[in-house]
């Protein structure tokens, strides 16, 4: 395991392995940031990975970067579009293998692909085995590959881990495998979202830790795996929560499902994230028991979405945590005099404003489409229900005054021809009947038994995607209204108004909120304690003209925490003091065009991992792979572009110096190329 050098390695594909190379052309040295915008940081070289998008997370060993390709992982949802692996000839997943000895010219010498387009290969972690100990059977460089089963229903598609001896880079060969779905159990692991490789210092076990989703019930958890022959994987321990839904409500989308998993240098503890339980220290030294040292929970109010939860390397001082919002918005209902203004919902802080969900999904246009695509995110209007509680039928709004009011409808109803009516037909119906936005009230209990105050997002619209509960009478075309979920008692309280005073006005608004943060937390004591928060300039922005500003995989050099970043691109943050911790170098590489059409030419930066020194890999989704040369400490300045700007970042007096900018220049493209002149210390 390199939590030292890199602490998130993961990726996105799988399986069988064919010799073919692809070669990309180097950059000019006149174009330091190919396009792109940054300081403090050298671009070395780029390749596009074959042109395919898609790609996905990133880990190095020993000069050779594995890089995932052929899927959207999740993100894709942020546009409506239908993840690759369901559409008929779309590709199958695959993990490029690269060559980054010439760091100019990275260079593809091998592709594993999985063979199979419902298989998404979700995450990759790379470890060299060493023969501490007899029992070390298997020696050499070991790829593990985590699946994900891409299909509505998971009839088809698979989860667990793959692993593979690349110690040849060029004729990667399958070894074994886990399997984490049991259909003739009832049981599946719909993904196994991460997969961390570390070898015990103490007796030379190899583990392979993998976080499954679902929830416990479902296959899920996290699965501690003795790979030391990975010809043969073994489970050797579990842990999970019974549920794989949170019953005290996180804000909207309140899951119990592991999002990823890191270890420490000794392979004696866990670091998990677990969404909204929030981020786990497991005690994994006997794997066949392991147990909750600690458990940190975001306050109530916030949304939660614990991502990555990643120590600092043996020292175990420190950790990043990241949160994965899609949606940067908090959507309330605020509504006027009467019943309803009086009444406050379970969990609510004020009488008559209540708490709304909104689908993440929707392609329409600004000022037609969701609330948190709009200029002014707000609607205002008479709140109006149709003559069935579902509103699923063509006559629902027959006499009723919706046209540019707000819907609202009760979940669930029965189609005539016998579906269930779901989210898709009721906002369609309301659409043709003219509403400005429909609300969904939840019933008594949800479909998972949740309690009654349960939010989610009705992510399940799919404009212009046809689903088998459609009616001949439903209506067809893009849904272009916002679609939110609010509780039964907020629906039950208005409805209620509705019946009393005849007629209740609100408003339905958009308000800002956060895409996720770059968290700090220290270790030190009996339970992490969260140091600083850190943002950067679009984490707030409700509207970011498509790109998508969540913070997703850090790792640690040292005490700096890089991360990326997405549409914000690498950025690396100084935690030397990790209550007042500061702003370093970045890199936003250029817009890509997407092949695919899953997504707009915008920067999205998936995973950093380290090569060596102050070299290190990014991997864009669309753009391919960048190999960079990165300032940790003012003595790399001078090889930047522009080092004044550098010098600036960490305050150094030579960012006013006159003349300072011309240090460059005696320097060329490959002088020190590992930067290890200058270098902060990485071990401590």
């Amino acid at each position: 395991m390199k939590i030292a050098l890199r602490a998130s390695v993961a990726a996105l594909l799988i399986a069988a392995a064919s010799g073919a190379t692809i070669t990309a052309a180097a950059h000019a040295p006149s174009d330091p940031l190919h396009g792109g915008t940054g300081v403090g940081v050298r671009v070395l070289g780029h390749t596009d990975l074959g042109g395919g998008g898609l790609n996905g997370h990133v880990d190095v060993l020993d000069n050779i970067a594995f890089v995932g390709q052929g899927t959207n992982g999740g993100f894709a949802a942020q546009w409506n579009k239908t993840p690759t692996c369901k559409v008929a000839g779309g590709p199958t997943s695959t993990i490029k293998v690269v060559d980054l000895s010439n760091r100019a010219n990275p260079t593809v010498v091998s592709t594993i692909s999985v063979g199979d387009r419902w298989t998404l290969a979700r995450d990759v972690d790379a470890l060299k085995v060493k023969a501490i100990t007899a029992g070390n059977v298997y020696t050499g460089n070991l790829l593990a590959v985590a699946k994900e089963a891409c299909n509505a229903n998971f009839t088809f598609g698979r989860a667990g881990v793959d692993f593979y001896d690349v110690t040849n880079p060029a004729t990667p060969v399958r070894l074994g495998t886990t399997v984490r779905t049991d259909r003739a159990a009832g049981k599946f692991s719909a993904a196994t979202r991460q997969v961390t490789l570390v070898q015990r210092p103490s007796d030379g076990k190899v583990l392979a830790l993998e976080a499954n989703q679902q929830g416990a019930t479902f296959g899920g958890g996290i699965h501690i795996v003795d790979v030391t022959n990975p010809a043969t994987p073994t489970d050797a321990g579990h842990f999970g929560f019974a549920s794989s839904l949170i019953k005290p409500f996180q804000e909207c989308r309140p899951f119990v499902l592991p999002q990823g998993v890191s270890s420490n240098d000794a392979g004696t503890r866990a670091y998990v994230s677990y969404q909204d339980q929030g981020a786990l220290v497991l005690d994994i030294s006997n794997p066949s028991a392991p147990t909750v040292l600690s458990q940190t929970q975001y306050d109530a109010s916030e949304e939660g979405n614990t991502f990555r939860f990643v120590p600092r390397g043996d020292v175990e001082d420190m950790a990043a945590v990241t949160d994965d919002d899609v949606h940067p918005a908090r959507t309330t209902l605020t509504v006027g005099e009467g019943l309803a203004s009086e009444f406050t919902e379970p969990g609510g802080s004020d009488a008559g404003v209540f708490r709304g969900c909104e689908a993440i999904w929707g392609n329409g246009e600004p000022n037609t489409g969701p609330l948190f695509e709009r200029t002014n995110p707000s609607i205002t209007g008479e709140i109006v229900t149709p003559n069935d509680p579902g509103g699923c039928r063509s006559t629902s709004w027959t006499g009723k005054n919706v046209a540019g009011n707000i819907a609202l409808v009760v979940r669930g109803g029965a189609l005539s021809n016998g579906f269930i009516c779901g989210f898709e037909e009721k906002a369609r119906f309301a659409q043709a009947a003219g509403a400005a936005a429909v609300m969904i009230s939840n019933t008594a209990t949800d479909h998972h038994g949740g309690a009654a105050g349960f939010l989610f997002s009705v992510d399940s619209i799919s404009p212009a995607d046809g689903t088998p509960n459609l009616t001949a009478t439903t209506p067809s075309g893009d849904i272009t209204l916002p679609v939110v979920f609010i509780t039964l008692e907020a629906g039950g309280a208005i409805r209620d108004a509705i019946e009393e005073d005849g007629a209740v006005t609100a408003t339905l608004a958009d308000n800002p909120d956060t895409w996720g943060a770059l968290r700090l937390f220290d270790l030190t004591g009996a339970t992490p304690q969260q140091t600083a928060v850190v943002n950067q300039a679009h984490s707030t922005v409700l509207t970011p003209d498509e790109g998508m500003y969540h913070a997703v995989n850090p790792m640690w050099a040292g005490k700096s925490v890089l991360t990326a970043w997405m549409s914000e691109g690498l950025r690396v943050t100084d935690a030397k003091n990790p209550s007042a911790p500061k702003d370093g170098a970045f890199y936003v590489p250029p817009a890509a065009a997407d092949p695919t059409g899953n997504y707009p030419a915008v920067p999205l930066v998936v995973d950093v991992a380290r090569v060596s020194g102050s070299i290190f890999v990014i991997s864009d989704i669309n753009g391919g792979l960048y190999v960079l040369d990165v300032a940790l400490a003012a003595g790399r300045c001078a090889s930047m572009p522009d080092p004044q700007a550098c010098y600036a970042l960490f305050d150094h007096p030579k960012a006013s110096s006159p003349g300072a900018s011309s240090a460059s220049s005696h320097r060329g493209a490959n002088a020190d190329p590992d930067g290890k002149k200058d270098l902060e210390d990485t071990s401590n």
